[in-house]
């Protein structure tokens, strides 16, 4: 009976897989109020955001998180003016941790407002990494935002 129990629990360990992954794909509202620093507005922003994510739990127990979103047909309209824009963005995510650490995490957006005529249009880059060694020690902590009136 033992001889058994021990093959029966040596075939359910070959059974487990080393590595899980688990990918979405959802689309989600979005709805968002932007001041526009170019004309000194505030647009009222709605559509939609895709956004596809995969968490991968490798052999040694580390998490992966990748994840893309992008912004689909969004617009807006300026709360003073009236006028109407368009937007047009993506994020990219990348996180990896062996819970709690090391944890690294990168995150790189760009976002555009196109509005009518000159001097309407908006563009926001922004660049986030952050990487944090397994004793605690954060030796990269980055953040860099531009953004332009176009």
């Amino acid at each position: 009976m033992r001889w058994i129990t021990l093959l029966l629990t040596a075939a359910v360990v070959c059974l487990i897989p080393a590595s899980a992954e688990v990918t979405t794909n959802e689309i989600v509202p979005y709805s968002q109020e932007i001041y526009l620093p170019c004309i000194g507005e505030t647009v009222s922003l709605s559509g939609s955001s895709h956004i596809v994510s995969t968490v991968t739990i490798d052999a040694t127990g580390g998490i992966h998180l990748q994840s893309h979103a992008q912004l689909v047909g969004v617009s807006g309209t300026g709360l003073t003016s009236g006028d109407t824009y368009r937007a047009a963005g993506t994020e990219q995510n990348s996180e990896n941790t062996n819970a709690p650490l090391p944890f690294t995490s990168s995150y790189v957006a760009t976002f555009r407002l196109i509005g009518r005529g000159p001097g309407a249009d908006f563009w926001l880059h922004q660049t986030i990494h952050l990487t944090i060694n397994a004793d605690g020690t954060v030796t990269a902590d980055i953040s860099n935002t531009s953004g332009s009136c176009k």
